[in-house]
């Protein structure tokens, strides 16, 4: 399941470059804009839909490379990723994922496919 959810969001992001590549946006930009969201999915992998950047998060940030702007970024992403999804994931897509992988489907396993979901 990981592994097919890295794929499809590798092929979303080489769609997402190249309309940015058309849309006058560099290269470095879109990296720092693919890292920040990395970062992200990865806080909430880890803490789920209500991920904040608290103060060992924003260390890890630190420790990672990232500039005070990248971390504020990062929360301001998970700010704006949590009211798009009013605090839900769409279940259909967890439920057709762990299908494909020929997963059970139960509450656990939807769970679990959510925290694998974020870290692909």
């Amino acid at each position: 399941m990981l592994e097919s959810v890295a794929r499809a969001h590798l092929a979303k992001l080489n769609r997402l470059a190249a309309l940015e590549t058309a849309d006058g946006i560099t290269a470095e930009d879109g990296r720092a804009s693919d890292r920040v969201m990395g970062w992200a999915r990865r806080l909430q992998a880890s803490q789920g839909i209500a991920a904040r950047v608290g103060p060992a998060e924003r260390g890890i940030l630190t420790t990672n490379g990232l500039t005070e702007e990248e971390i504020e970024e990062v929360d301001w992403t998970l700010d704006l990723l949590r009211k798009s999804s009013r605090g839900t994931f769409p279940r259909q897509k967890l439920i057709a994922l762990l299908q494909g992988c020929g997963a059970p489907q139960g509450q656990g396993d939807i769970q679990q496919a959510k925290r694998i979901y974020y870290r692909g």
